[in-house]
């Protein structure tokens, strides 16, 4: 028969091990979380991009049109 402390030894390793888990399992998450905001980053940055240049292709647009008039 184990002791009690010997019980509690067990039990706080096993709880550790649990803890140890998590805390892997949890790194794993925030660095999937990292590289999904880079890539909604990166994207973000695309289609600002071809906003800019669409909005200076409608002005340019425009001010051709208002030569033509």
């Amino acid at each position: 028969m184990q002791s009690a402390t010997s019980l509690d030894a067990k039990t706080y390793d096993e709880d550790l091990n649990i803890i140890r888990d998590n805390q892997e399992k949890f790194g794993s998450s925030l660095e999937g979380l990292k590289t999904a905001m880079q890539q909604l980053e990166d994207r973000f940055n695309v289609y600002d991009t071809e906003s800019v240049r669409l909005d200076n292709k409608i002005d340019q647009q425009r001010q051709d049109l208002e030569h033509l008039t």
